[in-house]
């Protein structure tokens, strides 16, 4: 609302205007109201003149008002609007944070290949990727996308259902899993080379040679021969097979 943006506003994207039409400026601001709201909600419990879920008090906030809430005698308010705002809001977290379901035919290895295709041409981002899909990672720039690790652990968390969840550092991922010799590699084995220093950079196999990687800033999520290239093969420094837990 105009009277709310002033308070909240910031220039997320260093554009030098902070804009409610900017996804970047706005994302942000949402993201600090909200935080604001829920600590005044927490607080309000704390303190006795709030009863209930502290997520659900600053939906109900954000969309009538924390005085709203507060006349309201420390509950939702009675209020249709704002009654089906926080059921619905709260009834999509489910939606929004389970992982991607994996297809349903195919191996393990398949599986991780399947979910890093789903985001080829993808931007690559500097530590950007967690285990449910891009983040804008560690730049000022707002785009979202994977850097190489962060895709590799996307993959393997969809592929498993949720149950591995790898480090996103590339050195601590080569730790993980089995190694695999040159010659018995696999689609879904992880690949890494020796690009910017030891263990800087990792792939996915998908077979006859070929690898799914984020290649660094400036590409996109891309796959690549790499058997018969000499750039990779004069960096190729080993290759892993993460493996689920079978009962």
């Amino acid at each position: 609302m105009p009277g709310t943006w002033p308070t909240w506003a910031v220039d997320a994207d260093g554009n030098g205007t902070a804009s409610p039409f900017d996804p970047a400026d706005a994302i942000t601001a949402q993201g600090r109201f909200m935080c604001a709201l829920l600590a005044d909600t927490a607080g309000g419990i704390a303190a006795g003149s709030l009863t209930g879920d502290p997520v659900s008090l600053a939906l109900a906030a954000y969309n009538c008002g924390l005085g709203c809430v507060r006349a309201a005698g420390g509950g939702i308010p009675a209020i249709g609007e704002t009654r089906d705002y926080v059921t619905r809001i709260t009834a999509a977290v489910a939606d929004y944070t389970a992982p991607t379901p994996p297809p349903v035919d195919g191996g393990f290895g398949e599986r991780v290949v399947a979910a890093a295709q789903a985001w080829t041409d993808t931007p690559y981002v500097w530590g950007g990727g967690n285990e449910f899909g891009p983040t804008t990672g560690t730049g000022t720039t707002g785009t979202a996308g994977f850097d190489c690790s962060g895709l590799t652990l996307y993959a393997v968390y969809q592929a498993s259902g949720g149950a591995i969840r790898l480090p996103h550092y590339t050195g601590d991922q080569y730790q993980q899993g089995v190694p695999v010799a040159a010659g018995d590699i696999h689609p879904g084995d992880l690949i890494f080379f020796d690009t910017d220093g030891p263990l800087s950079h990792v792939a996915i196999a998908l077979g006859t040679g070929q690898m799914i990687h984020a290649p660094r800033t400036g590409k996109t999520v891309e796959t690549v021969t790499w058997a018969t290239d000499p750039y990779w093969t004069a960096r190729y420094a080993g290759t892993r097979r993460i493996t689920p837990n079978e009962p």
